[in-house]
Order: C-alpha cells, then sequence, then structure tokens
C-alpha cells in the first residue's frame, strides 16, 4: 500500500494513519507544468533521430545530427524526475503527453518528407505571381528529390486559405530549380519566370523587390549571407521543424571554413546543406543548358 501511493502521487506522499494517501498535492501540478513545457522541447532529440532511422536508415544525415544532441542529459532528466517526484500522475501529463504529440508530429512530418520530399529553408522570402495574380509570399518549401515538384507554404494574399501551392516543372526545365534555389537564397536577384506542367505561368519576384520598376532587368547586387547565430541555432534546434529542413547554399568553388570551428559542430549540429549549383541536361525545346557554379 506505501508503494502503490509513491508510485501513484510521489515520494512526497504519505499514508494517513486510516491508512489513505494525501492525494495530488501543489507539487504534483508543478512537476506537470515544469517538465510538460520541458518534454515539449526535450522529446525532439529522442524521437526524431529514432523516427528518421525507422523511416529513412541508419545513414539518415538528418537522424545521425540529430542523434548527437542525445549526449546532453536534459532528455533524461525529463524522463526521470516527474515519476519520482510526482509520480505517475504528474509523470502522464508532464511527460508521456508531450512524447505522445510530439511523435505525431515528427511522424506526420516524416511520412510528408517521404512522400512529397524534403522541406527547404527560406533565407529571402519571394513573391510568387501566377498568371499575372500575386498569389502567396513564400517562407517555405517542399522539394521532391527530382527537384521538379514544388510545394510552396507561405501567406496567401487575397484569401484566409493557407492551402500550400504547387506547381511541376518538366524535366527539360531542371534548370530552373537551380535558380529557384538561388532566388531563395539571395544568390540570385532577378525574377524567375516559367509556365509550368499545368500550362500556369509563374513568376517568383524576392519579396523587397517586388514593386520596383524595371525590377525584371535590373542588376540587383547580391544580397548579404545570413548566418545564423549560435543563440538562434541553438533556439531553432528546440522545434521539431529543424531537423527536418534543409539549407539551400550554392557549392563553393574553393574549400571554406566554417563559422564556428572545434567543439561547437559536434554540439550544436546544423542542417544539412542541399546543394544549388548543379550541371543540368540542356533544355531541348529553349537551347538552354546552364551550369551554375557562379551564384
Amino acid at each position: 500500500m506505501v508503494l502503490d501511493c509513491a508510485v501513484l502521487w510521489g515520494q512526497g506522499n504519505t499514508l494517513q494513519d486510516d491508512g489513505t494517501c494525501l492525494g495530488p498535492q501543489f507539487v504534483n501540478f508543478v512537476m506537470m507544468a515544469f517538465f510538460g513545457l520541458w518534454n515539449m522541447i526535450c522529446s525532439n532529440m529522442v524521437l526524431v533521430p529514432l523516427f528518421r532511422f525507422f523511416y529513412f536508415g541508419i545513414k539518415d544525415v538528418h537522424g545521425r545530427k540529430a542523434f548527437v544532441g542525445l549526449i546532453f542529459p536534459h532528455w533524461a532528466v525529463g524522463l526521470v524526475v516527474p515519476l519520482v517526484v510526482g509520480g505517475l500522475f504528474s509523470w502522464s501529463v508532464g511527460t508521456v503527453l508531450p512524447y505522445l504529440v510530439c511523435a505525431y508530429r515528427v511522424n506526420k512530418l516524416c511520412r510528408a518528407e517521404r512522400s512529397k520530399g524534403k522541406m527547404i529553408e527560406v533565407k529571402e522570402e519571394v513573391d510568387i505571381f501566377i498568371d499575372g495574380k500575386k498569389t502567396m509570399r513564400i517562407s517555405k518549401i517542399r522539394m521532391t528529390d527530382d527537384r521538379l515538384m514544388f510545394e510552396c507554404y507561405g501567406k496567401r494574399y487575397g484569401t484566409k486559405v493557407r492551402k500550400p501551392l504547387e506547381f511541376m516543372l518538366s524535366p527539360t526545365q531542371l534548370y530552373i530549380s537551380n535558380e529557384l534555389m538561388a532566388l531563395f537564397t539571395g544568390n540570385l536577384t532577378r525574377p524567375v519566370s516559367f509556365v509550368d506542367m499545368r500550362g500556369h505561368n509563374a513568376k517568383l519576384i524576392l519579396t523587397e523587390l517586388t514593386g520596383v520598376q524595371n525590377s525584371d532587368s535590373m542588376g540587383a547586387p547580391q544580397l548579404p549571407t545570413r548566418q545564423d547565430s549560435m543563440g538562434r541555432r541553438l533556439f531553432k534546434m528546440t522545434s521539431t521543424d529543424y531537423h527536418f529542413t534543409s539549407v539551400a547554399r550554392p557549392v563553393p568553388s574553393t574549400p571554406t571554413v566554417s563559422a564556428y570551428s572545434g567543439i561547437v559542430p559536434a554540439l550544436i549540429p546544423s542542417q544539412p546543406v542541399l546543394a544549388v549549383a548543379t550541371i543540368v541536361p540542356p533544355d531541348s525545346e529553349a537551347g538552354y543548358a546552364k551550369a551554375t557554379p557562379d551564384l
């Protein structure tokens, strides 16, 4: 009976003279609130690598980088302390519930990546015009491995519907994928126009250049490279999306040195890089062949 009382309500609860438990105490609700928030963050450290290894194999880059985070004991504290101090009552809400919520989200992201491609971080917001109408300010994109199918997320213009915007390129338009990636990273400043497989005229312009007269022909300077600070990277790691998002960057002509050296990259893993510059087959319709190592 003593064991049952301690297991249910935690070590701070003892039997009364009449053989009854004290029941939930103030500390139980403190454990729930504090470790509920704690585990909403730390559950990513445990579940992200496990789910990614299950869906994409042990060689998955995202999963291996996320696995490094297990060297920090924060996740173990969130599993043990609520159970010991608050018992099953506090542990169920402060630990089990956050882990179930995180598992649902991670599983959903894994399935989306397997079926629709990788999520790409947009460093520079872009406005997309469909058939001449400004449709969306893009803040995230999902791109298939063949770089032909795009799913865009962001602020819709003229409607409150949050449905993603999709467009598909033909194999002869593969070079446009690189131009779009370069535009999203600020390495290309001129607009990108094309007709997708559904016959829609699409035009993408950097948001800060939208409305600028003659922006189609202007030679705007390359935008400055935006490097996340160490604190920003730590903050982003608490989000599940961080472990499911790649960063598009041009392939440098010469090796570059990481902004953070030594033990920092191991403790704060960066997001995998998606190369922008690739050699693509010629466009048979327009006679267009392009390699973009100078982006």
